[in-house]
């Protein structure tokens, strides 16, 4: 039980990053017409926080899959 509250709190912790990094004024110090590799600024930083993103929220979920295939999971 406990376990699952601080998986919900880093959840929680990791989509108010996503929105953080997200809006608007953030945006805009990225839209620039500097490009690296021929890409611009702007979409690469959008990959970057998407990759990102999912990488801290495998890392958030990490041990669920394992809990489940050993049975250890209780309440489910």
């Amino acid at each position: 039980m406990d376990n699952d509250h601080s998986k919900i709190g880093r959840l929680t912790a990791v989509f108010f990053l996503g929105v953080l990094l997200l809006t608007y004024p953030i945006l805009t110090l990225f839209d620039h017409s500097i490009s690296l590799f021929g890409i611009p600024l702007l979409f690469l930083y959008l990959f970057a926080v998407w990759a990102g993103l999912i990488g801290l929220i495998v890392l958030a979920t990490r041990g669920a899959l394992r809990n489940r295939q050993s049975g250890t999971d209780k309440g489910r």
